[in-house]
């Protein structure tokens, strides 16, 4: 399964991946004018956001990857030329704004060790322990 993931690095960058069999395949970076990507790297992943999106132009992608715009609005136009629907208002601000967006997932990042206490506790355990009744 591939899956497209636009997320907000901070308050002034955005990243456009392509995953593909749990590994990331592409990954772009809008951050400004210092994190342009060489024409090369910008067409590789210009090529794989448009097999992930099954649509869109490869060459007009590697210029908005290339572009030192504002990031929000190169991710905007990006899924746009890209087919995919736009992204709804508050995205990046707070995890909820997807909550209702059909077919939409929100993850959240956690850190090793709470995703240890989560498994180890039988608050959040999928799969308690079986109660024998004092057997």
């Amino acid at each position: 399964m591939t899956t497209l993931v636009a997320r907000r690095e901070g308050a002034d960058a955005c990243v456009l991946s392509v995953v593909a069999k749990g590994r990331t395949a592409a990954r772009h970076r809008w951050a400004g004018a210092g994190s342009t990507p060489s024409q090369e790297a910008a067409r590789q992943d210009a090529d794989l956001l448009v097999a992930a999106a099954g649509q869109g132009d490869a060459r007009e992608i590697a210029r908005m990857l290339r572009d030192p715009g504002d990031p929000s609005e190169l991710l905007i136009r990006t899924l746009t030329a890209l087919g995919l629907p736009p992204l709804p208002a508050g995205f990046g601000e707070r995890a909820e704004v997807l909550a209702d967006a059909r077919g939409a997932t929100v993850h959240r990042a956690r850190s090793l060790w709470q995703g240890m206490k989560d498994f180890m506790s039988d608050e959040t355990d999928p799969n308690p322990p079986l109660q024998l009744d004092g057997r």
